[in-house]
């Protein structure tokens, strides 16, 4: 019951962001849902950046540390580094591939979440899923209700984001003010922050540049109406990293909790290896057998025609899934640097065959470079967690 409160809530909250999808995609033109994915490619690695994975830190560290006046304090520090690095890439880079309006909308939806996502750890460290379910439930609906209201009643692209924006801010800090601590600078507690989140927080950015990275490389260089394409056929990594995200969360105190009984932990690690591996084939079949006609269904006849990209992106699913798994055990083993040394690799693979395989094979080359670069990590980390876990599992 515990895991179906984190599956509803993560389910939810990818339904929402679907069908946010879907309603650009139909209610706008390509070259402007491409301009909204291209904002979404630069600021989602910086979000994970600075992230500092405080959740996670949350969860794993000392309670005395993790207190909400250092933790929210420090996560509005982050905040702020955030805008800073995000408007001077903007300013230096990228004027002219995105409008302003729509990055900032992004950028600060994304600053909530993340207060969000520490407002979940603090319930998931005490087992309380059903909170969980409604923090995720109240973000999901909101945002969600925002935007249909907004492209209801205004036909301007960049407005009717902007107006969505701000109506689910003012309700959110409505709700949420007693998050928003002053910022926080104790020394010590900083440096045991960066301690233990940067490794992870450095490679779950860098595995969110091997994807975000292709998207800025198709709007350079096929422009915004392939990269609307690519996007909301990619999507599904995200939604489906979603369903992954609650599955970590499911398995990570329970990874922490059995990692000292070398049989209880094999058998987590398997049970939830199972789990993603059933998921994702069904999702492959699905959209093998039916991806055209889905597509053209929710997106329209523009979106057609890309089945067969739809199911090479839910098999680089499977290993993408696979590998976030096996992540998560090993930092319930408090094995950190790991993950960074093999998203390092992957990134590598992703900016060596991207540009190739584009240039080739247009926007499936795109498809064929993520997919190759998910299976080489996923067979990096299946060698890693093996070797790691000798004396431990094995």
């Amino acid at each position: 019951m515990k895991f179906l409160w984190l599956l509803g809530g993560n389910l939810i909250y990818a339904l929402s962001q679907w069908l946010i999808l879907v309603i650009l995609a139909r209610f706008f033109s390509t070259a402007e849902v491409g301009e909204y994915f291209f904002s979404l490619a630069l600021v989602a690695p910086l979000a994970l950046l600075f992230s500092l994975k405080l959740p996670n830190l949350v969860i794993t560290m000392d309670e005395a540390i993790t207190t909400p006046k250092n933790v929210f304090g420090f996560r509005f520090v982050l905040s702020l580094f955030l805008i800073l690095v995000v408007y001077v890439l903007y300013y230096l880079f990228f004027k002219e591939n995105t409008s302003f309006i729509i990055l900032n909308c992004i950028l600060f939806y994304k600053i909530l979440e993340q207060y969000d996502d520490l407002i979940v750890a603090y319930y998931q460290k005490n087992i309380k899923f059903k909170k969980i379910f409604l923090v995720k439930f109240f973000r999901s609906i909101l945002y969600c209700f925002s935007i249909m209201i907004s492209v209801f009643y205004i036909d301007n692209f960049y407005f009717s984001i902007l107006i969505a924006t701000l109506l689910y801010s003012a309700i959110w800090l409505i709700k949420n003010l007693r998050y928003i601590y002053l910022p926080f600078f104790h020394y010590p507690i900083i440096k045991s922050f960066l301690k233990n989140g940067l490794y992870l927080s450095v490679s779950s950015s860098l595995s969110s540049l091997s994807v975000s990275g292709v998207r800025l490389y198709i709007g350079y260089v096929l422009g915004s109406s392939l990269l609307a394409i690519y996007g909301v056929i990619s999507y599904s990594l995200i939604a489906f990293s979603i369903i992954v995200s609650a599955l970590g969360q499911y398995f990570l105190p329970l990874f922490v909790k059995s990692k000292s009984d070398e049989k209880n932990f094999y058998k987590e690690i398997i049970r939830s290896q199972l789990i993603v591996f059933s998921i994702c084939l069904c999702f492959i079949i699905i959209s093998y057998l039916y991806g055209d006609a889905l597509l053209k269904i929710f997106y329209g006849n523009q979106y057609q025609n890309y089945g067969f990209y739809l199911c090479l992106i839910f098999i680089a699913n499977l290993f993408k899934s696979s590998s976030a798994l096996l992540g998560t055990a090993m930092t319930a083993l408090k094995f950190y640097n790991f993950q960074l040394k093999l998203t390092l690799i992957s990134l590598f693979i992703t900016i060596l065959i991207t540009p190739i395989l584009i240039i080739n094979y247009n926007i499936l080359g795109a498809f064929l470079s993520l997919l190759i670069a998910n299976f080489i990590e996923w067979l990096l980390y299946v060698f890693f967690v093996r070797k790691k876990s000798i004396g431990v599992l094995w």
